[in-house]
């Protein structure tokens, strides 16, 4: 029906649809962190498999009424990022010295820098290959193909990119 009555195809995200929602949300985290702190673990690992089943409802239910128009944020994300913000928040030395912290304090810039446009290259190549299903995997599979594109990168082209802008032993 919003095709029809409005011509929209796609809406995109943006600061006021993204941005701003979850810094409100970070707010209420900040305000309530009590609260989330006395929640038990297996009620928190119980909303964290009913937020992932929200989000394929949500999905589901959007693609069979033909509304699939915004392929950003369902519900179920929202709140399967606020369960796992109060799970890591109830144990912040779970991960600690380990290979995942270290991944996350060396290339989680570039995860967020470069995300975006891996994204887009991956809905195009999803549209031509008509995986509208894995339209719903999208961001697990946009997370790690930025991270071994990544990994790739510092493991054997970091040094090899450095050495192009080296002059004698000056910096271009």
């Amino acid at each position: 029906q919003l095709k029809q009555r409005f011509g929209i195809d796609y809406i995109g995200g943006n600061f006021f649809t993204r941005a701003i929602p979850y810094l409100l949300l970070g707010r209420w985290v900040a305000k309530n962190i009590d609260k989330i702190l006395k929640l038990s673990d297996k009620f928190i690992f119980v909303l964290i498999f009913l937020s992932c089943v929200v989000t394929y409802v949500e999905f589901i239910l959007l693609k069979i009424g033909n509304q699939l128009i915004y392929k950003g944020h369902y519900l179920g994300n929202t709140l399967f990022a606020v369960i796992l913000m109060a799970l890591l928040l109830k144990h912040p030395f779970w991960g600690k010295d380990t290979y995942i912290e270290k991944m996350g304090r060396e290339i989680s810039l570039g995860v967020y820098i470069l995300h975006e446009p891996v994204g887009m290259v991956m809905v195009e190549f999803m549209k031509n290959m008509k995986w509208d299903a894995m339209l719903l995997y999208k961001p697990i599979i946009v997370f790690f193909v930025t991270y071994l594109m990544l990994i790739i990168y510092k493991r054997y082209m970091k040094q090899m990119v450095a050495k192009l802008f080296i002059i004698g032993n000056r910096r271009v």
